[in-house]
């Protein structure tokens, strides 16, 4: 891996750079804390134990391990004024990028496959909400994206243009683009597509026999799956801001062609730093678009709070 051709300095201005480490600073603490303090009350919060908000663990996982190693290396590449590490680490680290982010799109796919099972096909819903599927495919979440990069990433170098390691193997993005993300994303489309139509008819059942519709689904039922329908809109606004950031960084990669020489190491860091602050806005979109999920979460610091003021060392 050769490092020494083109320093950080040599793109960027020391503003620039600490600008971008400030950042990245800030989006490290905040998302690692937040996702942190979501998985916690998920398993902590009884009523939270629920499939959706279980397979929603893995996408809170991907983010806080994408934080937690990617995050600290690229702010070591900044402030050492390139890649402090050897090749075994920036392997690493390119594997973690590309696996998390893959898992963090499988994750909100599989949502959206399970919400279309229990709205559309509840008698096929029932046969998988049990521990033992849900392991299953919160093992092929992970895996599958590690199979890809295993097959088809190659060999890594750091790229100086990016400021971070790279595969050098350029097909992958191709593959992961055409070979998984787009499948994704059209599974994604339909389960919404089909879910709406669903419920638009069911709509229409439910205003012509409504007393019986009434009669047969109990007051709980149809308290669960508003409060499911709550956990879908969320995942639909971050399936689109993920989009967003997932996209635009590469519009604005591919204006590198027309931007003056002198703009092109700037352009490149806001493609950088808007594609890393992600797990972020993901965090932020979880608890606003969650009124549950966000009062669980006060609920389990207050609960905190309670036990550290009656610990034995304060009462003594």
């Amino acid at each position: 891996m050769n490092s020494s051709v083109v320093k950080v300095s040599d793109l960027l201005s020391p503003a620039s750079v600490s600008l971008a480490v400030a950042i990245l600073i800030c989006v490290c603490l905040v998302a690692s804390v937040g996702n942190v303090m979501l998985l916690v009350t998920v398993w902590h919060t009884k009523r939270l134990r629920r499939t959706l908000y279980i397979l929603l663990t893995n996408f809170f996982i991907a983010d806080l391990v994408f934080v937690c190693i990617v995050h600290p290396l690229n702010i070591a590449t900044f402030l050492a004024d390139g890649p402090p590490f050897g090749y075994v680490v920036c392997y690493l680290k390119t594997y973690i990028t590309y696996g998390t982010i893959s898992t963090s799109a499988c994750s909100l796919t599989s949502v959206a496959v399970y919400r279309l099972l229990q709205i559309c096909y509840n008698h096929i819903y029932i046969r998988v909400i049990s521990w033992k599927w849900l392991l299953c495919v919160s093992i092929c979440l992970w895996v599958t994206p590690v199979a890809f990069c295993a097959g088809f990433g190659g060999s890594v170098n750091y790229d100086p243009l990016k400021y971070s390691c790279a595969y050098t193997n350029p097909t992958l993005t191709y593959i992961l683009v055409c070979c998984l993300y787009l499948p994704l994303i059209f599974t994604v489309v339909y389960c919404y597509v089909r879910i709406y139509l669903f419920t638009k008819k069911s709509r229409q059942r439910v205003e012509v026999h409504s007393n019986q519709v009434q009669t047969n689904m109990s007051a709980s039922s149809i308290l669960a799956k508003k409060r499911d329908d709550v956990v879908f809109k969320m995942m639909l606004v971050i399936f689109t801001e993920i989009l967003f950031f997932y996209v635009f960084p590469g519009v604005l990669i591919s204006l590198l062609n027309i931007v003056p020489p002198a703009s092109r190491p700037g352009v490149t860091l806001a493609s950088v730093l808007l594609f890393r602050i992600r797990p972020c806005v993901n965090f932020t979109v979880c608890l606003l678009t969650n009124m549950e999920l966000r009062l669980d979460l006060l609920d389990c610091l207050k609960c905190g709070r309670r036990l550290q003021t009656h610990s034995p060392n304060n009462q003594s």
